[in-house]
């Protein structure tokens, strides 16, 4: 029998919201670059895109359109966190990027954890399985 799809949300806020604050705030405002359509979310901050984050991801909803807002957000994280060498090109895309290259550089070994995280997350709780599994009758 599947689980609530609120169950694998809260597996990913976890994840989340042990990230350190300034990956939390880059990881947000990319997450928006790579989805919008609105030229102006080009521009915002990583404060104002985490709080756009938030709300984007806990925006009630029917079960079945979470279950679909997750599959969306694991796929553009897949893709932002494949490696540090993706990451870095997203990064660097940003509009405004706050961070030259070479403070970047400096970050990798928090990128790499969190980038491991990322991977045991979706190998362990986030799987194509369980996601499939929420759709089941409870």
């Amino acid at each position: 029998m599947g689980e609530p799809v609120e169950v694998l949300l809260a597996e990913f806020d976890t994840w989340f919201a042990a990230l350190p604050p300034a990956q939390r705030g880059q990881l947000s405002r990319l997450f928006f670059f790579l989805i919008t359509d609105q030229a102006e979310d080009f521009f915002i901050d990583e404060a104002q895109a985490q709080r756009r984050f938030v709300f984007w991801r806990q925006q009630p909803d029917f079960p079945v359109r979470r279950l679909a807002r997750l599959a969306h957000l694991r796929a553009v994280f897949d893709l932002m966190l494949q490696s540090t060498t993706s990451l870095q090109g997203f990064l660097a895309a940003l509009p405004q990027n706050p961070l030259p290259a070479d403070c970047l550089s400096l970050e990798m070994a928090q990128w790499q954890r969190t980038l491991s995280g990322w991977r045991r997350l979706c190998d362990e709780r986030l799987t194509a399985g369980r996601l499939q599994d929420c759709l089941l009758p409870q």
